[in-house]
């Protein structure tokens, strides 16, 4: 570690850089992410704790990827090259041999895995999850591997703990992203364990396929249940999108329609898209 890397630099500014929504204190406040944390935070420096709580909040981080077993970033310091920021996690490597096992518990728990949501996701569900398939969902202390191309070399810099926080945030909102993490893709998994449920091998098709009848004269008109549902529907006088059913968003998990506000983030957004597409690979194995 070079003298020369602890400047009083300030770090380049970043437009649209990525930011936490905590504004003081602590970053994750799930019980999982305090878990998590729990297994890293007390081994590392103070210092670089604060720095990159400074920076997830700053809006340093460019970008952000979660795909199993890596979380991978770009963090703007105080170079101008970007640093690249690499965190592996040991237990997805563990898991490998659980898969199978997992897809097929959580088929037979469907209806808790399919309401995963930060209202709903226990800690003794995830406790069940490790008993019954080996599949562990929390990484332990040995488990985090992180790198990253600034000059420090210790194992967790301030760019990493910048990167871990604003991780933290998304797991917060997405609990799912925890089996991604894991080892297992979480759109995959859903998948998978959808075809089980549903009694659809891999691969396989409908012996009987559902064929519906299409009116090709009123196909693109939107019909009467849609504007009743307040599903996407234009209005003309706001020139705004309504409010979908409170029905629809509470089996979602979600306490209000996304577009009752034009303060929800693009986050939120993607986790209800998400949400959607869980439901309606759901839906499309039931019928077909």
């Amino acid at each position: 570690m070079s003298w020369y890397y602890y400047t009083n630099n300030r770090p380049y500014e970043v437009k649209g850089g990525l930011k936490v929504e905590s504004k003081r204190g602590n970053i994750g406040t799930s019980w999982w992410t305090k878990k998590i944390q729990n297994n890293y935070l007390p081994y590392s420096s103070d210092t670089k704790v604060s720095r990159g709580k400074n920076y997830a909040r700053s809006g340093q981080i460019i970008s952000i990827s979660i795909t199993p077993g890596l979380v991978k970033a770009y963090v703007q310091g105080t170079m101008k090259t970007p640093y690249e920021i690499k965190i592996m996690f040991g237990h997805a490597e563990k898991n490998s041999g659980y898969k199978e096992n997992l897809v097929s518990f959580l088929a037979e728990n469907f209806s808790e895995f399919l309401n995963t949501s930060p209202e709903n996701f226990s800690e003794d569900f995830v406790e069940t999850i490790e008993e019954n398939t080996g599949f562990v969902l929390i990484p332990e202390e040995t488990d985090f591997s992180p790198s990253c191309s600034c000059p420090d070399y210790s194992d967790f810099c301030k760019h990493a703990h910048a990167v871990l926080f604003l991780m933290a945030e998304m797991l917060d909102n997405d609990p799912k992203l925890l089996y991604t993490l894991a080892g297992f893709d979480s759109k995959s998994l859903m998948m998978e364990v959808s075809g089980i449920k549903f009694g659809q091998a891999k691969g396989g098709v409908s012996e009987s396929p559902i064929v519906y009848s299409v009116n090709k004269e009123n196909f693109w008109n939107p019909g009467e249940d849609l504007f009743s549902a307040g599903i996407f529907c234009c209005d003309l006088k706001r020139n705004a999108l309504k409010s979908a059913s409170d029905e629809l968003y509470l089996s979602l998990g979600e306490k209000f329609s996304m577009y009752n506000s034009f303060e929800k983030t693009a986050s939120d957004i993607m986790r209800i898209k998400n949400k959607c597409a869980g439901h309606a690979e759901m839906i499309l194995k039931k019928i077909q």
